[in-house]
C-alpha cells in the first residue's frame, strides 16, 4: 500500500507567503504547471496543496498557470522550483 509522507518532510519555508515590498517590480514567479484546460489545472492545484505548496491559479486568456511563489531573489525562486520538480511537477521560473 501507499505510505503517507511524514509531516516533517515539508520545509518550513513552504508555509511562508512572500509579499513584495512597495516599489519592487522585478519578481521571479515560480510556476508549477501550464494548462489549457481549467479542469486539469484545478486537479493539479489540489495535488500541489496536498503536497504542501501554497498554490493558486492564474488565468491568462485561455491558459491557466499554477503559481507557487514569487520572489525578488532568483535563488529563492530556483530553490522552490527545484522542490516542485522533485515532486514531479513541470516547474519553471518566470521573470
Amino acid at each position: 500500500g501507499l505510505k503517507p509522507k511524514p509531516a516533517q518532510a515539508r520545509p518550513a519555508y513552504a508555509a511562508k507567503k512572500y509579499v513584495a515590498p512597495a516599489g519592487v517590480r522585478s519578481m521571479f514567479r515560480v510556476i508549477a504547471g501550464n494548462f489549457s484546460s481549467k479542469q486539469n489545472a484545478q486537479l493539479t492545484l489540489q495535488k500541489l496543496k496536498e503536497d504542501g505548496f501554497e498554490a493558486f491559479l492564474v488565468t491568462k486568456g485561455n491558459n491557466y498557470q499554477l503559481q507557487i511563489g514569487a520572489f525578488s531573489n532568483q535563488l529563492s525562486a530556483q530553490r522552490l522550483m527545484e522542490r516542485a520538480l522533485s515532486f514531479g511537477y513541470e516547474a519553471s521560473v518566470l521573470k
